[in-house]
């Protein structure tokens, strides 16, 4: 819903660049609608050590949930800071429904990264509001639309489900 209200500000030429995100997180804040969502997450694994995690399935009320293979979206908001492009890992986020007042005191934290440390231990704050999972398989049902890497796409009610091809594609520098 961020990106797509984002893309509408842009279009209407009043905003340009990260601003337009963050007017676009406002906008979406200002009508604070959760959506029940279905997830399932798994080939997870420990962001301390690496090992074998369990699954992890959830059905609830979320605010938000991104699937990030990098550490920053949007208008640079440091959302994944764990994050490793070939790591051949997705990390999760799964915010759960917090007031608006709640969101707007832990906002700052999230866009810089800071909310958890390396060995993925969250802030005491944010224990009860943000799970984040290392995972390589993800499907999720609920979300009238998501965007991948900044399209939005409509999903018409289907689930969508994402998978990691660890080094599916070779890049190299000359």
């Amino acid at each position: 819903d961020v990106v797509y209200e984002t893309f509408n500000i842009r279009k209407a030429g009043v905003i340009k660049g990260s601003a337009a995100y963050i007017a676009g997180v406002a906008r979406v804040l200002a009508k604070k609608k959760t959506m029940a969502v279905s997830l399932t997450l798994s080939d997870c694994v420990d962001i301390a050590d690496g090992s074998k995690a369990p699954d992890y399935s959830v059905t609830k009320n979320l605010l938000i949930t991104a699937c990030a293979n990098a550490p920053y979206c949007g208008g640079g908001f440091n959302a994944a800071p764990l994050a490793d492009l070939s790591d051949g890992l997705m990390d999760v986020l799964v915010i759960s429904d917090v007031s608006r007042a709640k969101f707007v005191s832990l906002i700052g934290e999230y866009r810089s990264g800071t909310y958890i440390g390396k060995d993925g231990k969250l802030k005491p704050q944010y224990k009860n509001v943000l799970d984040y999972i290392r995972c390589g398989k993800m499907a999720i049902t609920g979300p009238v639309r998501y965007c991948l890497d900044g399209e939005v796409f409509e999903t018409y009610g289907k689930p969508i489900t994402a998978e990691v091809v660890h080094e599916a594609i070779n890049f190299m520098a000359i």
